[in-house]
């Protein structure tokens, strides 16, 4: 069942014309995407973990990423000027090295600066999760991100 399917069969139909939508859409489109919605206590780190066993998925520790940036992406405002775009790639390269996901890459400002293309938040989400795959010599991406739903009707 693709992204969009799941999403229409699981909420309102308004919330189908949501920015989040599209950019789930746009994840999925090259290196295949698997997400996981979920709540806390709900089995959702052990089904992440036997599907990061299987030899071609990886789904990392969950870092909860896309909730915290997704969320507050319009306190940067528009990520093709430079400053606000720079202040993201900040944030999330502090997060993934503080938070408490341990994963196998570590991103540095000054490499999400010269890979990411275009900028936007989508891309960068990708980038970061295909560059974890990548370093696992995955294939697949499963993401698990606890109140995912909530992007979908924003």
């Amino acid at each position: 069942m693709t992204v969009e399917a799941t999403v229409r069969n699981l909420i309102h139909p308004r919330a189908v014309e949501s920015p989040y939508v599209e950019m789930f859409r746009r994840l999925t489109a090259m290196m295949p995407f698997d997400f996981l919605i979920c709540s806390e206590r709900s089995g959702s780190n052990l089904i992440t973990k036997i599907l990061d066993a299987h030899p071609l998925v990886c789904g990392p520790f969950p870092s909860h990423m896309i909730r915290t940036l997704a969320f507050n992406i319009n306190n940067y405002g528009d990520l093709s000027n430079e400053r606000n775009w720079h202040t993201l790639l900040e944030d999330t390269a502090n997060l993934l090295e503080h938070g408490i996901a341990k994963w196998k890459t570590r991103f540095s400002v000054d490499q999400l600066r010269r890979e990411v293309r275009p900028h936007t938040l989508d891309a960068l989400i990708r980038f970061v999760y295909e560059t974890e795959a990548q370093a696992n010599a995955k294939q697949r991406v499963f993401v698990k991100e606890n109140h995912s739903c909530l992007l979908y009707t924003s």
